[in-house]
């Protein structure tokens, strides 16, 4: 079956909002696509400028200008934020352990990432370029 936005690449993902099917980010973000969860989901107060860190992994992805690009994206922010809800969640530490969260939180991120249950395009490419920041990091140790 091939995209329902541009009819040309067959789909790859589909919308976890509006099971639209697409092949790539061009098309999910395209004004044939409207997504409640791309048009009315809460944005977070834009920053004047991102905090240094004393965590030097953490540094690299805020000094990186793809990173800091998708976190304005209002998939990537409610993505994000259910997740963080998932870590921080105490009746889930109740009824498990702090393991417990990680674990579901895990499983939470791999449903949106490529032929997961909950495929998202720009949340697959966020966290590929994270595991691209940090992993270049890793081969280019500091002396």
């Amino acid at each position: 079956m091939s995209c329902q936005i541009c009819n040309e690449a067959p789909f790859k993902y589909k919308c976890p909002r509006c099971g639209l099917k697409y092949c790539s980010l061009k098309c999910y973000k395209s004004e044939k696509h409207q997504d409640p969860e791309t048009t009315t989901a809460p944005q977070l107060k834009p920053l004047k400028h991102l905090p240094k860190v004393d965590d030097p992994e953490l540094q690299k992805l805020l000094d990186s200008p793809e990173f800091v690009q998708y976190l304005k994206e209002p998939v990537i922010q409610l993505n994000i934020r259910i997740i963080n809800e998932i870590l921080n969640d105490v009746s889930i530490t109740q009824e498990y352990n702090t393991e417990g969260r990680t674990e579901i939180a895990t499983r939470k991120i791999s449903n949106l990432r490529n032929k997961g249950l909950e495929q998202n395009a720009a949340f697959d490419e966020f966290c590929n370029l994270v595991l691209n920041l940090l992993d270049n990091e890793n081969d280019n140790p500091v002396l």
